[in-house]
């Protein structure tokens, strides 16, 4: 087993998810990780939870958008 990404589900007054991404990313640096949320990313940003610059999907989002990101974050 590869886990070299990570999904979460980030709500916007919930740090913990991005602590989590933090405590695995000190263990493999490698790791791939995209944040999604009901939440717009300049509310999750500007509630503190997440810094900006990170890998995000606002859902509801289409297959082709999971595409592009999934791509964007392993390319990048």
């Amino acid at each position: 087993m590869n886990p070299s990404r990570m999904w979460c589900v980030q709500k916007a007054n919930a740090p913990y998810e991005a602590e989590l991404a933090a405590q695995l990313a000190s263990l493999r640096p490698d790791t791939k990780v995209v944040f999604m949320s009901g939440y717009t990313d300049d509310a999750i940003v500007r509630h503190g939870v997440l810094s900006e610059g990170t890998a995000f999907l606002q859902k509801p989002f289409t297959l082709d958008v999971l595409v592009r990101k999934v791509r964007e974050v392993l390319e990048g």
